[in-house]
């Protein structure tokens, strides 16, 4: 699917609790050297710092 959506020059957005399936299709998409941005819950470290 994920070879289809490149192919075609779709767009895809992905929504998943289970962190461990978004990590894979990561790895997947910079093997392919395709841009992906990743929006967490998780808060940021800024300049070293703890959130």
């Amino acid at each position: 699917m994920v070879d289809e959506l490149l192919d075609n020059r779709h767009k895809a957005l992905v929504f998943s609790q289970f962190v461990g399936h978004l990590a894979l299709i990561r790895e997947l998409l910079d093997k392919k050297a395709s841009p992906i941005i990743t929006w967490t819950a998780q808060p940021r470290r800024r300049n070293g710092k703890k959130p």
